[in-house]
């Protein structure tokens, strides 16, 4: 899937350009007109590295770097997915030329997929927001994501809960102060896995 193939942490998005770019500037003339060029798939590369250094030398101003950088990323990932489009016009949804450019092939579909797996990858850090969680957990191949969230250790309080397409999800409106333990399970063609081991974290002033 291109959501997977097309990376979300700022640092191996910024790789995957800086590799496309150079994967455009050897390709040369044959690298189709009206796609990102080189250059501007540089500059969006340097521009979440300068994010990325601003935000570990400057912690008083990391929530708003880390929104600029979010942005930047956002801007990135759709330069990413121009590539990729390109990429498969010139060379096939499963051209191995596609590497190239930092982008696996497309493999085609196989046969339908079993239950998900368990998650067993769960991360919870402070949100941009007071009093918000950012979670995170590992991808599971063709799965949606199944979230709740509760107030006490035995998960008997429910607070929340909401399915997302992505393998995260950014929670705000909690108390500051209060404890919250969150899990989470993937879906998978009408097929859900085993609930994640609940992780838990204060929410942030």
């Amino acid at each position: 899937m291109a959501q997977d193939r097309i990376k979300r942490r700022p640092d191996e998005l910024r790789d995957q350009l800086l590799q496309a770019a150079a994967a455009i500037t050897a390709l040369g003339p044959g690298w189709p007109a009206g796609a990102p060029t080189a250059a501007s798939v540089t500059a969006e590369a340097n521009a979440i590295d300068a994010s990325i250094t601003a935000i570990e030398g400057f912690d008083n101003s990391a929530a708003a770097r880390r929104q600029q950088r979010n942005g930047e990323v956002t801007t990135s990932r759709g330069t990413m997915g121009l590539i990729d489009g390109f990429t498969t016009g010139l060379y096939g949804a499963d051209g191995a030329e596609k590497a190239n450019f930092g982008l696996p092939p497309i493999i085609q579909p196989g046969p339908p997929l079993g239950p998900p797996e368990k998650i067993t990858d769960l991360k919870l850090a402070d949100g941009q927001l007071p009093a918000s969680f950012f979670c995170d957990c590992e991808t599971i191949e063709g799965s949606s994501y199944e979230w709740e969230w509760y107030s006490d250790a035995a998960l008997t309080v429910r607070v929340g809960n909401v399915t997302t397409t992505p393998s995260e999800l950014t929670i705000n409106g909690l108390t500051t102060g209060t404890r919250y333990w969150v899990r989470v399970r993937a879906i998978r063609g009408g097929q859900t896995g085993m609930w994640s081991d609940p992780d838990s974290r204060v929410a942030n002033v």
